[in-house]
């Protein structure tokens, strides 16, 4: 009986790697065993140098855009922490990995890095935190472009009258709906929603069907997010479907942590 060999793959893998060498000097163009391992060594510094570029172009747009920002009196590394914390890195991120929506805090933190107090969040915002909603909504619309969609969080930080300035300020933009704009309570949501053209989402601080109910019966929510891990589980969860279903509100799930 014939016994099974490999000459037919042995050989197209050698012809590969010999033709890949081919132009090298000497004996490392037409020797199998040492074309392999030049070839092999190759790859090892065009993959030590393509790093090695990219820290050096790196390196020269750091100074340049450091050299911009000191025009500003800004540091780069106060730049970038600026830029992190308006959301437009994360844009741009979830941008490049495909995803087709992306939710930002756009009131978390000032023009200098500094979370914004408890006082200065509430009842009518100033000019000057207005001014910074203004300037940070359009910048992540142009880093997310036409086709991605853009939540707004606020983790229950605002109260109903700067819930409702910030929401007008934000129509233009295409918001899909704003999450938490206060803490959940039926008469101010339903207040909220009637003085702004944005769908309001909330849940993950309601915590059973019968909590969401009024809500549902007043028209106090478009997107209900029971919290899976707080509302009662799965099945509690289900019921709070179907309770939104009666009612036209759309359901997207939370999950704490």
């Amino acid at each position: 009986m014939p016994r099974s060999v490999n000459h037919v793959a042995s050989r197209a893998k050698r012809k590969k790697i010999l033709k890949l060498t081919r132009g090298y000097f000497g004996a490392r163009k037409n020797v199998w065993t040492v074309a392999k391992n030049t070839w092999e060594k190759g790859l090892t510094y065009a993959y030590a140098d393509r790093k090695k570029k990219k820290r050096n172009f790196r390196a020269l747009w750091i100074q340049r855009i450091n050299a911009a920002a000191r025009m500003e009196d800004l540091s780069y590394s106060k730049l970038m922490g600026l830029i992190h914390k308006s959301g437009i890195e994360i844009t741009r991120k979830v941008v490049e990995e495909g995803y087709d929506a992306v939710k930002v805090d756009f009131l978390c933190y000032d023009e200098n890095g500094k979370a914004y107090t408890y006082e200065e969040r509430k009842g009518l915002l100033t000019p000057h935190v207005l001014r910074t909603f203004e300037d940070r909504l359009p910048a992540v619309r142009e880093a997310a472009g036409n086709d991605v969609d853009i939540i707004i969080e606020n983790h229950s930080n605002l109260d109903a009258l700067s819930a409702i300035q910030v929401a007008q300020m934000a129509e233009k933009y295409r918001i899909l709906y704003f999450e938490e704009p206060n803490s959940p309570n039926v008469k101010t949501s339903k207040f909220i929603c009637e003085h702004i053209n944005i769908p309001l989402a909330n849940g993950e601080r309601i915590f059973s069907r019968w909590q969401y109910a009024p809500y549902f019966e007043n028209m106090a929510l478009q997107i209900a997010q029971p919290d899976i891990g707080t509302c009662g589980g799965l099945t509690e969860a289900k019921k709070i479907c179907d309770l939104a279903h009666i009612y036209d509100v759309m359901i997207q799930a939370h999950a704490c942590g």
